[in-house]
């Protein structure tokens, strides 16, 4: 595991909540969602894009070549 990985798997839940804060910031659509929305659907959106990232860490690629997963 590489220390990125390491560093950034121990901060999915901050870095879930700086993403959806900076959404909300930015967004007129993200900003006008409920809060539940924000912490229930998009939250999970988040923290699977992070998962998808952290394994692409781990396994040392992302298995992506031309547009279509390998």
């Amino acid at each position: 595991m590489s220390e990125l990985h390491a560093r950034m798997a121990a901060r999915v839940g901050d870095l879930t909540a700086v993403v959806i804060a900076r959404c909300a910031a930015e967004a007129p659509f993200y900003a006008a969602l409920p809060r539940a929305t924000l912490q229930g659907e998009v939250a999970r959106s988040v923290e699977a894009v992070h998962a998808l990232l952290l394994r692409a860490l781990r396994d040392g690629g992302v298995g992506v070549r031309w547009g279509r997963a390998i």
